[in-house]
């Protein structure tokens, strides 16, 4: 039996407030590629609209929405979950805000053993790097 190798899946990181050009190529790119998950910045807030456009893009189409660092609007949005710097106290309060349905993925930079603890901890991805999308801003945010 040959073994096949695990097919690569998009994690599209958004900027906080999208213009109708993001939005359309956002709807472009939803619809000719393989999207796991949308990440949507921190940072200025786009209108409930937008929101709504955005929830209802990914729900139709199976992707993953995710707010960076910011619990409260990731439950008032709908979203399925957020992405949080790596912080145990932080991953607890998280969890706790948002129950065992929600998404919690976590930016590590490049510790292994705060990657290994959070996993241990139950969060549902580690990612490696310093992108500054990606939980390396240092904020504390995340409860709400």
């Amino acid at each position: 039996m040959a073994e096949t190798a695990p097919r690569c899946r998009l994690y599209l990181v958004l900027p906080a407030s999208l213009s109708a050009a993001i939005e359309r190529s956002l709807t472009e790119a939803l619809d000719t590629t393989d999207v796991a998950c949308l990440l949507l910045s921190a940072g200025a807030t786009a209108d409930p609209a937008s929101y709504a456009r955005l929830r209802e893009l990914t729900m139709a189409r199976d992707v993953a929405l995710l707010i960076e660092n910011d619990a409260a609007r990731a439950e008032r949005i709908g979203a399925d979950g957020v992405h949080i710097p790596a912080d145990a106290a932080l991953y607890g309060k998280t969890r706790e805000h948002l129950g065992q349905r929600a998404i919690i993925g976590v930016g590590c930079n490049e510790s292994r053993h705060e990657a290994m603890l959070l996993a241990e901890l139950g969060a549902d991805y580690v990612a490696f790097g310093s992108t500054p999308a990606l939980g390396d801003r240092g904020g504390r945010n995340a409860p709400g």
